[in-house]
C-alpha cells in the first residue's frame, strides 16, 4: 500500500499521504476478518435478492456495514485471462484495421508453431495444442494485445520447462499467470521425466547457436530469391486469382520458413541477458557497461533511414536554388517535381524510396500509406534537416565510438584470462545477434510491404468488379474474406455492408477509453468485461525528489529542452532538443539525428529505439513510467543515461 487518506488535525480535511514504510505490506484486514466480511456480503446478497455494492468500515474487530445498494453493472464470470501490450505496442500502437490484425494473427500462428518445432517440441504435441497458436494475440477495441495465457501454454511445451521455468518465463514475460490453469504439472516425477528432454534441448541449442550465422545468411538468400520471383511480374498485370496465388506463395515460402529469425530472437535474449549479468557480476562498479559495449556495432540497417536522409539533405544543400525552395513556404508535395528533375538529388531520392520507402511510422499496419505512396512525407523530413546547423545532425560514428572503446578498455583491465575469454565469447555473440535481429526485422517490414501492395491491388480489382466502393475499403476486411471473395469460400458476399459495419464499430471504439496496458478478463471476452487495469502505484520517490527513473539504454549525460512527440509524420525536432515519446517504431528513426537525447515511456533494452540510439551514440533512457504525463514540451531536464534518471529543472535553474 503506497498511499493512505488521513484527516488533518488542523483543518479536518482528508489528504493523501505516503503510508509509513513499516505498514506498507501489513494487511489491512486479517484473514479472519476478510472471511467474515465475505460471509456478510453473501448473506446480504441472499437477503436483498441480488449482488450488492457495499460500503463498510471497521472499529477494532467489529465490521460495520454503512450502505448497500444493488449492483447494476453486470459482473464478468468465468475463466480468467491476462492481456498485455508491453512488447507488441512498439509494432502496433493504437487501433489496427481488420486486415492487419487477421494477417498478424496468421503470422503469429505460423511462426510460433515453427518455433516450437525448432525447439524440439514433438509434432504430435504441437498438433494437440494447435488451438493455442491462433489465440496468442487478440483484438480488444481495435487494438492488438498478447494473450499471456496462450503464451504461457506455449512456453510450457518447451523441453526442460519444469527445470528452467523461471528463465523461460522471464524470457517471454509471462510470470504473472503462473497460478493459472495453464501451468504444467511440476511434481517430482514429472521433473525427472523431463530431464532427458532438457539435456537434449541443451545440446540442440548449442548446435543451433554454432550454426546460426550460416542459417542467417541462408535465410537472407532464400528471402531475396522468393522476393525476386514474386516481383518478376508487376502486380498491375495480375488477375485476382494470380494475386491470391502470389499471397499464398509468399506465406508458404517466407512465413513458413521464418524459423531462423525466431531462433535468433531467442538467442538475442539469452546472450543479451548473459552479457548484462556478467557485467554486473564481474565489473559491478561500472554502471550501464553492457549498453556501452553494444554501441556502434555498424552494419545495422535500422540506422539507414536517418543516415540516408541526412546524406540526401546534404546533397540538397549543395544546390542554393533547391535549398531556397525547401526553405520556402512551398507545400511539401509541390517540391516533388523539382526534386525528381534534379540530376543528383532526384536519383538519390528515388533510391531512398525504393530501398527504404516502406520503413515508416506504423509500418506493420497494412492500412498505413508509406513513403512509397506519399513521398512528400520524406520531403518534410528533409526540410527539418535543412533548418539550422548541419553540424548538429548526429550520425553513427564512422569508427567505433569513444564510449564503446572506453568500455572495452575497462573490460580488458578488469578481467583475468579465463574470464576475459568467456566474456569475449558472450560479447561477440550478443553483438552479432542484436545486429542480425534488426536486419531480419527489416525483412519482416518488406514482407508486410509486399502483402500491403498485394491487397491494395486486390482492392482495385474489387472496386472494378463492384464488390467495394474504394480501394482502401479492402483494409476493413479480413484476409480470409478477401481471399474468399476470389476463391468462393466467403460466407458473406455483402462486403460493402461489412465495411460499413466495421467503420461504425471502430468509430464506437474511438469514443471509448482505450483498454489498459495490462488487464484481466473473465469468461467470454466481450461479455461484461471493461478492460480496466490495476490502479497505478504512486511513484513516491519521483513525487519527493522530482526524478524520473527508467532503464538506461545508451550512456551519456545531456542538459537540454524537451520536445514531446506523438506523431513523427506531423511533428519535428529542433536540433539539440531532447525527444520524449510514449513509444517509437522504426518510422521514428529520421527524427533521431536532431535529438541530443531520447526518452521513451514504453520500451525495453532491446526495443528498436534502444538499439538505434546505441548505434548512433544518442544518450537514451527507456521504460520511464508516466513520462508523457510528467513532462511537457519546453521543460528543461538533465538526462543521466548512465543511471537511467531524468531530473526536471525548476524554472530559473541554471546548469
Amino acid at each position: 500500500k503506497d498511499v493512505q487518506v488521513v484527516l488533518t488535525e488542523e483543518d479536518e480535511e482528508s489528504v493523501q499521504r505516503p503510508v509509513p514504510e513499516d505498514l506498507r505490506r501489513v494487511p489491512a484486514l486479517s484473514e479472519a476478518l476478510a472471511a467474515r466480511l465475505a460471509g456478510m456480503a453473501r448473506r446480504l446478497e441472499v437477503a436483498l435478492g441480488r449482488p450488492q455494492d457495499i460500503e463498510w468500515t471497521r472499529k477494532g474487530d467489529a465490521l460495520i456495514i454503512l450502505q448497500a445498494r444493488p449492483i447494476t453493472q453486470p459482473i464478468p464470470r468465468g475463466r480468467r485471462l491476462l492481456w498485455d501490450n508491453s512488447n507488441i505496442i512498439e509494432s502496433y500502437y493504437g487501433p489496427v484495421g481488420p486486415l492487419t490484425y487477421s494477417f498478424a494473427s496468421r503470422a503469429y500462428t505460423i511462426v510460433y508453431q515453427l518455433f516450437c518445432e525448432v525447439m524440439g517440441v514433438p509434432r504430435d504435441v504441437i498438433r494437440d495444442h494447435s488451438a493455442v497458436f491462433p489465440r496468442m494475440i487478440g483484438l480488444i477495441r481495435g487494438r492488438i494485445y498478447y494473450n499471456l495465457n496462450a503464451w504461457y501454454t506455449v512456453v510450457s511445451l518447451l523441453p526442460g520447462y519444469r527445470w528452467n521455468r523461471a528463465f523461460l518465463e522471464q524470457m517471454m514475460g509471462v510470470s504473472e499467470v503462473a497460478s493459472d490453469q495453464d501451468v504444467a504439472s511440476e511434481g517430482v516425477f514429472s521433473r525427472l521425466a523431463d530431464l532427458p528432454r532438457l539435456v537434449w534441448l541443451s545440446g540442440r541449442l548449442l548446435w543451433r547457436s554454432w550454426r546460426l550465422d550460416a542459417d542467417v545468411r541462408s535465410f537472407h538468400s532464400t528471402f531475396e530469391e522468393a522476393v525476386s520471383k514474386a516481383t518478376a511480374q508487376p502486380l498491375a498485370e495480375r488477375s485476382p486469382h494470380q494475386l491470391v496465388e502470389l499471397y499464398a506463395e509468399l506465406e508458404r515460402k517466407l512465413l513458413w520458413a521464418w524459423a531462423t529469425p525466431i531462433v535468433n530472437d531467442f538467442f538475442v535474449m539469452i546472450f543479451h541477458g548473459l552479457l548484462r549479468a556478467l557485467c554486473q557480476r564481474w565489473i559491478p562498479d561500472e554502471a550501464d557497461l553492457h549498453n556501452a559495449l553494444l554501441s556502434g556495432e555498424g552494419g545495422i540497417i535500422s540506422t539507414a533511414p536517418a543516415t540516408e536522409a541526412v546524406r540526401l539533405a546534404n546533397q540538397v544543400r549543395t544546390d542554393a536554388k533547391l535549398t531556397a525552395q525547401f526553405l520556402s513556404d512551398v507545400p511539401d508535395e509541390d517540391l516533388l517535381e523539382p526534386i525528381r528533375a534534379h540530376p543528383r538529388v532526384g536519383p538519390m531520392f528515388a533510391a531512398y524510396i525504393e530501398r527504404l520507402g516502406d520503413r515508416c511510422a506504423d509500418e506493420l499496419k497494412l492500412e498505413v500509406e508509406t513513403y512509397r505512396h506519399r513521398p512528400e512525407l520524406l520531403v518534410r523530413t528533409l526540410r527539418s534537416y535543412l533548418l539550422g546547423d548541419p553540424a548538429r545532425l548526429r550520425q553513427p560514428p564512422e569508427e567505433h565510438s569513444a564510449v564503446r572503446v572506453r568500455a572495452e578498455t575497462i573490460v580488458v583491465a578488469s578481467l583475468d584470462s579465463w574470464r576475459a575469454r568467456v566474456f569475449a565469447a558472450v560479447l561477440v555473440r550478443a553483438r552479432r545477434r542484436v545486429a542480425d535481429r534488426e536486419n531480419l526485422r527489416f525483412l519482416r517490414t518488406r514482407i508486410f510491404a509486399m502483402v500491403r501492395e498485394i491487397f491494395r491491388t486486390m482492392g482495385e480489382r474489387m472496386v472494378a468488379r463492384g464488390a467495394i466502393d474504394h480501394r482502401q475499403d479492402v483494409f476493413w476486411l479480413t484476409v480470409d474474406e478477401v481471399l474468399g471473395w476470389v476463391r468462393g469460400t466467403a460466407v458473406t458476399t455483402n462486403l460493402r455492408g461489412l465495411v460499413v459495419l466495421r467503420r461504425e464499430e471502430y468509430d464506437g471504439f474511438a469514443r471509448l477509453p482505450p483498454p489498459a496496458d495490462r488487464f484481466h478478463t473473465w469468461g467470454p471476452i466481450w461479455a461484461d468485461n471493461a478492460f480496466l487495469g490495476r490502479p497505478e502505484k504512486m511513484d513516491l520517490t519521483a513525487a519527493e525528489d522530482g526524478i524520473l527513473r527508467g532503464l538506461p539504454a545508451c550512456p551519456g549525460h545531456v542538459d537540454g529542452v524537451v520536445r514531446c512527440i506523438t506523431d513523427p509524420r506531423t511533428q519535428t525536432l529542433q536540433a539539440g532538443e531532447i525527444m520524449a515519446a510514449y513509444r517509437t517504431d522504426p518510422g521514428w528513426t529520421p527524427l533521431f539525428p536532431r535529438a541530443s537525447a531520447i526518452l521513451v515511456e514504453r520500451g525495453s533494452l532491446l526495443s528498436h529505439s534502444a538499439v538505434v540510439a546505441r548505434e548512433m551514440g544518442i544518450p537514451t533512457v527507456v521504460g520511464i513510467p508516466r513520462l508523457m504525463e510528467r513532462l511537457k514540451t519546453g521543460d528543461r531536464v538533465v538526462v543521466d543515461a548512465v543511471n537511467g534518471t531524468v531530473a526536471v529543472r525548476a524554472e530559473g535553474d541554471v546548469a
